[in-house]
């Protein structure tokens, strides 16, 4: 486990290892409640997929975390390290949206705990009063004491393949002073890491990952495969200068999938940034039903995820709060101590994410570009700028795709249009819709109400954890938002549960 000494990290910084029991396996079944299929056959393996996701309402903009590694612990004392190097991930990109982090083989048996420590930990929420105001709180590594358990049960490994989801509850898992934006001491705000690891049942996760992004490492043209590295790419982890490998997915091709930007898996360049949908495999890859290139020119490429804060007037530049990144741009730590980064517009094509197959079916016009960008919209910005320190004060975006987001809000009203449901709901103040309301220099129409979204449900939309969509209901929406003309407007893919505001 990590130590580091105390003279190597500034005040701001808490340096202690910590240690985490994780709660309770997930198996592959109906009960949301019940052990894994079959009982453990000893010698025997199971291959589990672990993912990692968060449930968060909108009060952060980013939740970052370095995992040092994870063990299971078995009743007869045997460990079994699952997480066997460093790896970083954005918490808040993981609302309601699990991701893969890895697949492993795991001794079948009944495992009574399980540790983890956890490294390098930061946070960021952001505020608008005359001007764009980012503030991240952050530890060295987060001490034992601050971090909670929450083990349901012993976690029973059993038959062929499982899937073991870490979910972060956000709103236990960062306190600081209100509103955002306050200067403080170390005394005035808290890193308390507080995880749920839930079965992942039918109604919660059907297997099927969307809007996977991330650069191309490998091409397998006779394995009809290759190698994403996922957008939290390789990082360098303050203080102790160790640099992740990047969480990698192997993403399988068959006749079923379609192609976008290029005509097929032999037109992908190694190095180019993707966009796909698929669903994960007893083996941990993932069956791809659809692949978008979104930038097939991997020269100097760097992509960068995260919502926009500000487009500005008095010069090109979009200014965006990048929750996850790779490529020269962001080499070391330059994403984690600057949160922030500008882009130069003048050139970039404008996109939107390709996972909507009903665009021409909503009732308003679905468009993006730069007559209707608005803060608070979620972006994919690639640019092909050398490495840093040599790239310029405000580099190129090469494009700018609109891609999901998840909000966090109330449903107000319930009408249909045009074949749709649609669900008003309104936002909490602290959205990044209504705080930066007033930052978009550029928009020269602005929101007629930055506090609602119209949220447009189809059939495509998924419902998951069996939300109750009635008005006054607090819910999870995952989709593209648009402006149309000043009203913000979502095209919907998926409906969880919400989280206290």
């Amino acid at each position: 486990m990590l130590k580091l000494s105390l003279l190597n990290c500034p005040a701001k910084f808490f340096l202690a290892a910590t240690t985490l029991s994780v709660l309770t396996a997930v198996g592959c079944g109906t009960n949301s409640n019940g052990p894994a299929p079959g009982n453990p056959v000893p010698g025997q393996n199971s291959d589990v997929s672990v993912l990692l996701s968060s449930s968060s309402n909108d009060q952060l903009v980013k939740y970052q975390m370095f995992l040092h590694s994870l063990t299971l612990t078995s009743e007869s004392g045997n460990t079994v390290h699952i997480l066997s190097s460093p790896q970083e991930a954005d918490f808040i990109s993981l609302n309601g949206s699990p991701e893969p982090l890895l697949e492993v083989s795991i001794p079948q048996g009944v495992y009574t705990s399980a540790q983890a420590s956890i490294g390098y930990t930061e946070f960021s929420c952001v505020m608008f009063s005359q001007s764009i105001k980012t503030e991240n709180y952050s530890y060295g590594y987060v001490p034992d004491k601050f971090v909670t358990v929450n083990l349901s049960g012993p976690i029973t490994v059993a038959g062929p393949s499982m899937m073991l989801n870490l979910n972060l509850m956000t709103a236990d898992s960062a306190k600081w002073p209100l509103p955002c934006g306050q200067a403080v001491t170390t005394a005035d705000f808290s890193i308390t890491p507080t995880f749920d690891l839930s079965y992942l049942s039918a109604s919660s996760f059907s297997g099927e990952m969307t809007g996977l992004q991330g650069t191309v490492a490998s091409l397998d043209q006779l394995a009809s495969s290759l190698t994403v590295i996922a957008a939290d790419g390789p990082k360098a982890e303050p203080f102790t200068n160790t640099v992740t490998t990047g969480i990698h997915w192997v993403v399988r091709v068959n006749q079923e999938t379609t192609f976008g930007g290029v005509n097929g898996l032999a037109d992908i360049a190694v190095g180019a940034a993707v966009d796909f949908d698929g669903n994960i495999q007893s083996d941990g890859s993932i069956l791809a039903s659809r692949i978008t290139v979104l930038d097939n020119d991997p020269t100097d490429l760097s992509l960068a995820v995260g919502p926009i804060e500000e487009v500005m007037n008095s010069e090109p530049v979009v200014v965006q709060a990048t929750r996850e990144s790779e490529g020269p741009l962001v080499s070391g730590t330059a994403d984690l101590i600057s949160p922030e980064m500008n882009f130069d517009y003048s050139n970039a094509k404008f996109k939107i994410w390709a996972g909507l197959e009903n665009l021409q079916k909503l009732p308003f016009s679905a468009t993006f570009g730069l007559d209707n960008v608005v803060a608070g919209q979620n972006v994919l910005i690639t640019s092909h700028t050398p490495s840093m320190p040599n790239a310029p004060e405000n580099p190129a975006a090469s494009t700018i795709t609109l891609v999901p987001q998840t909000i966090d809000g109330t449903v107000r009203d319930m009408t249909t249009s045009g074949g749709f449901e649609v669900y008003t709901v309104a936002l909490a103040s602290y959205d990044l819709f209504p705080e930066l309301a007033f930052s978009n220099s550029y928009q020269t129409s602005p929101l007629t109400d930055p506090s609602t979204v119209m949220v447009y449900v189809d059939s495509s939309t998924k419902t998951l954890n069996s939300p109750s969509a009635t008005v006054g209901a607090v819910l999870r929406f995952t989709g593209v938002v648009f402006d149309d003309n000043g009203a913000l407007r979502m095209d919907c893919a998926r409906i969880r549960n919400g989280v206290a505001e």
